[in-house]
């Protein structure tokens, strides 16, 4: 079954005709093939600047009325429109080789065209892309030289073996020819060695210049000492390659024969017979020359391991057996897999480099026919090939089958040749899988990429992937899952599986979790999945398959999901071959999701700066105005127009009434930003001010390319300010008549009060006798003491908050049981007349905190006054104590207790837990702001724990000074 699911992505990309390619521009014009789109009469409608660079033309309007076959070949263009017609009618994808028209000689080209339909499926077009083949050719060309080469020489090893040794020099001759011909030498020889007499012979040569001939010069050097030390190592079979004759010694003969000629560059291939050297084919070059390529070397190693055994042969074979033999060696010598196939395709003779390819010993393999190993093609179809290959040679392309069962790309050579009176089939296999794997690759690529250019959305592109991956691996079990980082959970988007469809899934304790976690690709197999779920580090969800394999999705080194396949039959469906393929379907998959949100953020980004408040304006670098949002236009002389490639300082009316110290266009040559106010004489009725911010924006070069501007209205914005700075003006005054009150209170209310307290006292000693003089004398004086003490808490609080108080603020080290004892005790009095239970209690002799002392007693002095006024009955109790680090002082009574809804305000000024006109007790509500403020003050800190009807638990705690 297969599900597609919303990605959320949605299709971002907007719908066209045939400007199609216009979306993807920069990828159109920047690839590395020639690439252009034709309608379906052919006629060329759109190309990339690698076409032009392909043809004979230089510019694109050359070939906009021309047909895609008129740019080929003439004999090339009647196949290219059957091609081209046969595209039209079934839409199938089509591919050729042909000549495209070029200054030069005709560039050869591989051509694939394709059907594209715009987005609404209304209109076909034409796809082609042209790729150049000519290094390719020229390395086909190449290797094709090399097998004629390699196969000559084994055609001439084979005729070796029925020629009689008279008849051997001529060819040789020739065989030295061949060499050096295709390898570029000027000319090659054959030396023997006399080892035992220290001479040396040249007997054989071929020269590419006439009259120059080392055979006549060398004839025989009677004296190998005097460049021993440099061919010793031929002795030993091993080569030299690219010698100059300068690195001969000065007494070397052969060294001074090759100078006097002006030889640049001398290589020397032993010959060997078992272990002994014999001589070697030389090869020099009146050119500087670097002949260490693969293919010749093997050439030249083909042709020493010939002259060996002709060598060899010339001095000891005599049987057919041993010829046999001869031919096994020369057949060792190559790096590709040789067989000699009889005529009944049964295979007579293998070097070993085959029967490694196909995992046998040789005797297996002795006898079997060739196609029991071909994996691509039955009998009947061998016979065909080796038949059409009798006459001048072939090659084909096949995979065969190893012991394992395991398969490889072949690459098959065939020639004809006889062994006395039979006739054979030489055969050179060469492995290609690395090659093959390299074209899958390079294929992959190219489709994944041209679906990442043809999908519109991302259910499209996975539909593409899938089919691709299809092609390689097995896919029937395919899924695509987004990360969502809010709920830890993955959701799918591309669902294909022949038993599930699950949409979501938690992250913890799946496969795709370890994947995040670990972000590289993994693979389970079913064990690794049932040992995982035992050891609880992951759920099973859904079927169990018998392999999982999956690929972390990234985006700019971010996690966004994971892309898996499983399978539920083959548990070796994927291994390490796979897993390139499937990353880089996930890299491209995780860069059009990418482009997705890009594109999404830019459609984004866009509306908003469509529909903002804030006016936006880009211009060129001189200020013609190139995109503007519609807002700015409603500031302008004509509101509603468009003001594209208008001039930014000519499109705006600055309002005379206000003068400014710049002109817009000298800002514009500045090339800096820039930010101010000015006033717009808008389309209203009423000018408006606007906040500007004025960018330049540089290219890569450090270019002026563009402005960004920005207007804001901030016209409200200033009148606020104004009505703010009135109002502040405004407070400051009545701050300021404030201060002067309280600065008077302390001398125009206290001195009246203290006159009053003091004439209620004299009252009270005159009316000892008279009780009722006494009592109004004891009111008086009741309600002078209370209206002292509230005065001086106001003034308490108002040097606080004016902060005047800091100016007599003065921390010492003070013993606070004395101190605490002290206003314990005064308290009491006031305690007692309640009949209440005072106890004040401390471990500590001593318990030292840096603290004002008049500021102290205050704090505690209201406090505890707040204590006794709330408790009716029980106790007051009062403990010092002491941590490593503070002085923790607690007071604790069994008062009334404060609700825990009035636990904060009993802080602010003037608030208690009871108020209004029915609160039961006395008070400013200010003695408890008081002592917190002073508390503050001295660096401690205080606070509380009530329970209505409960009491009240008060702690207030200081550092300790240090140590």
């Amino acid at each position: 079954m297969i599900r597609i699911l919303s990605s959320g992505l949605g299709n971002i990309r907007q719908n066209s005709q045939l400007s199609e390619p216009g979306k993807y521009q920069s990828v159109f014009e920047n690839h590395t093939d020639g690439m252009l789109f034709a309608d379906i009469d052919f006629r060329i409608m759109f190309l990339n600047r690698r076409v032009l660079d392909m043809t004979i033309y230089n510019n694109c309007c050359d070939l906009y009325s021309y047909k895609v076959p008129d740019l080929f070949e003439e004999p090339e263009r009647p196949v290219l429109e059957s091609l081209l017609n046969q595209l039209v009618s079934d839409e199938k994808e089509v591919r050729t080789c042909c000549r495209i028209r070029e200054n030069g000689a005709p560039m050869p080209v591989e051509l694939t065209a394709w059907i594209n339909r715009t987005s609404d499926d209304s209109t076909k077009f034409i796809a082609v892309r042209l790729r150049d083949i000519t290094a390719e050719k020229e390395k086909l060309q190449i290797l094709e030289r090399t097998l004629e080469v390699q196969n000559i020489l084994l055609n001439r090893s084979m005729e070796l073996l029925n020629l009689p040794p008279e008849n051997y020099n001529e060819q040789i001759d020739e065989l030295i020819m061949i060499v050096c011909d295709y390898t570029g030498f000027d000319r090659s020889y054959v030396v023997s060695y006399d080892l035992e007499n220290g001479n040396m012979t040249c007997t054989h040569e071929w020269s590419g210049i006439r009259g120059l001939s080392l055979s006549d010069e060398i004839g025989v050097i009677h004296s190998l000492k005097g460049w021993s030390g440099l061919l010793s190592s031929h002795l030993k079979g091993e080569w030299l390659l690219n010698v100059n004759p300068h690195d001969f010694p000065d007494q070397s003969s052969f060294g001074k024969i090759l100078l006097s000629q002006s030889v640049k560059t001398m290589m020397a291939i032993p010959l060997m017979d078992g272990e002994r050297c014999t001589g070697f084919v030389g090869f020099d070059s009146f050119e500087e020359k670097d002949q260490t390529d693969g293919e010749k070397i093997l050439i030249f190693q083909f042709l020493a391991e010939m002259l060996s055994s002709a060598k060899s042969r010339l001095e000891s074979i005599t049987t057919k057996e041993t010829e046999f033999r001869q031919s096994a060696a020369l057949m060792e010598g190559s790096f590709d897999g040789i067989a000699i196939i009889s005529e009944d395709h049964s295979i007579l003779q293998l070097n070993q480099k085959f029967a490694s390819m196909l995992g046998y010993d040789r005797d297996a393999l002795t006898g079997v026919k060739i196609w029991e190993l071909d994996n691509k093609h039955d009998s009947s179809r061998i016979k065909e090939i080796f038949k059409d290959s009798s006459e001048s040679g072939g090659l084909f392309e096949t995979r065969y089958k190893r012991k394992d069962d395991s398969v490889f790309d072949a690459e098959v050579s065939i020639s004809r040749s006889r062994i006395h009176d039979n006739s054979i089939f030489i055969t050179v296999i060469r492995d290609i899988t690395k090659r093959k794997e390299e074209e899958k690759i390079k294929q992959f690529h190219t489709n994944i990429a041209r679906a990442a250019i043809t999908s519109d959305d991302l259910t499209a592109f996975l539909t593409n992937v899938m089919y691709e991956l299809s092609e390689l691996i097995d896919d029937t079990n395919f899924f695509v899952a987004l990360y969502d980082k809010s709920a830890d959970e993955f959701y799918s988007v591309f669902y294909s599986d022949e038993f599930d469809v699950i949409e979501r899934w938690d992250a913890e304790r799946s496969m795709s979790g370890l994947i995040m976690k670990f972000s590289q690709p993994l693979l389970f197999t079913r064990e690794d999945i049932l040992r995982l779920n035992s050891e609880g580090k992951i759920r099973i969800i859904g079927t169990l398959p018998e392999v999982w394999f999956g690929v972390p999705l990234v985006v700019k080194n971010n996690f966004i999901g994971v892309m898996a396949v499983q399978s539920y039959h083959n548990k070796n469906a994927f291994n390490d071959n796979h897993r390139y393929f499937f990353e880089t379907a996930a890299r491209q998959l995780s860069l059009f999701i990418e482009f997705l949100n890009a594109e999404l953020l830019s459609r984004t980004l866009s509306k908003a700066v469509s529909q903002s408040s804030i006016l936006v304006v880009i211009t060129d670098e001189s200020g013609m105005i190139k995109y503007h949002n519609p807002g700015f236009s409603l500031i302008t002389e004509n509101p509603g127009t468009d003001l594209t490639d208008k001039n930014l300082c000519h499109s705006i009316l600055l309002s005379d009434d206000v003068k400014y110290n710049f002109e817009i266009s000298d800002i514009f040559n500045s090339e800096k930003e820039w930010k101010g106010e000015i006033k717009i004489l808008t389309g209203g009725d009423e000018p408006k001010w606007f906040e500007v911010v004025l960018s330049p924006v540089f290219d890569s070069g450090g270019k002026l390319k563009n402005w960004v501007a920005l207007l804001e209205d901030i016209t409200e914005m200033k009148a606020l300010f104004s009505e703010t700075l009135l109002a502040r003006d405004k407070a400051e005054e009545l701050n300021h008549i404030k201060n002067s009150l309280f600065a008077n209170m302390s001398h125009e209310f206290r001195t009246p009060l203290i006159g009053i307290l003091g004439a209620a006292e004299i009252i009270e000693e005159l009316g000892e006798n008279d009780m009722q003089i006494k009592e109004l004398a004891g009111y008086i004086k009741g309600g002078g003491l209370r209206l002292k003490n509230t005065l001086e808490l106001l003034l308490s609080m108002w040097e606080i908050e004016s902060g005047k108080i800091n100016s007599y603020l003065k921390l010492e080290n003070q013993n606070l049981v004395t101190l605490l004892n002290d206003v314990f005790s005064l308290a009491m009095s006031e305690a007692m007349k309640k009949n209440l239970e005072c106890v004040f209690t401390c471990a500590e002799p001593e318990v030292v905190a840096s603290v004002d002392e008049e500021f102290f007693r205050l704090m505690f002095t209201h406090i505890l006054g707040n204590a006794i006024k709330y408790t009716d009955t029980g106790f007051i109790r009062m403990e010092l104590k002491k941590t490593d680090t503070q002085a923790v002082i607690e007071v604790e009574d069994s008062g009334c207790g404060i609700p825990e809804e009035k636990q904060e305000i009993i802080w602010e000024e003037f608030r208690q837990a009871s108020e209004g006109l029915s609160r039961i007790y006395e008070g400013t509500g200010l003695g408890l702001t008081a002592a917190k403020k002073y508390c503050e003050l001295m660096g401690g800190k205080i606070n509380l724990k009530s329970e209505k009807g409960k009491g009240t638990v008060f702690t207030i705690t200081f550092p300790l000074p240090a140590t």
